[in-house]
């Protein structure tokens, strides 16, 4: 049965507790398909930013009013634009970790978007409109073009 492998796989990663990067990317990829932001944790945002492809990040808090605001939207904008980039977002009050990713990556304020390239951060911005937020995606994947 064609997938049957990747499943038998899986279950073993699980059962024997082995973090795996492959698991990881395969889960994230899978999620990919369905055109929405990836959830990002510490462990899959560590992975995720080391991608050849660009990443951007939206850094978001449920407790922001305007982060409320930004969900559809920025699905619209991953959609869109999901061949040119990864779209992700990480709850920064979901988990002391997600805390500590946004502190070693200077988050103040959110919404935050951030671009990642081979593990480096290339751009952000900072509290946008969405028409700010796609002309800055539209720069960047011009930019590399």
């Amino acid at each position: 049965m064609r997938g049957e492998g990747n499943i038998i796989y899986i279950k073993f990663l699980i059962l024997n507790k082995q973090p795996n990067f492959k698991l990881i990317m395969n889960e994230k990829l899978s999620k990919r398909r369905e055109n929405k932001p990836l959830e990002l944790t510490e462990k899959s945002f560590v992975q995720i930013i080391k991608s050849e492809k660009p990443v951007i990040v939206n850094f978001y808090s449920s407790k922001c009013d305007k982060c409320y605001i930004i969900p559809s939207s920025f699905d619209r904008l991953t959609k869109k634009y999901d061949d040119h980039m990864i779209f992700g977002k990480l709850n920064l009050l979901e988990s002391l970790d997600n805390k500590r990713v946004a502190d070693k990556c200077n988050i103040l304020l959110v919404p935050t978007f951030v671009i990642f390239k081979n593990g480096e951060l290339q751009d952000r911005l900072v509290n946008p409109s969405m028409k700010e937020l796609e002309k800055f995606i539209i720069r960047y994947i011009s930019f590399i073009s």
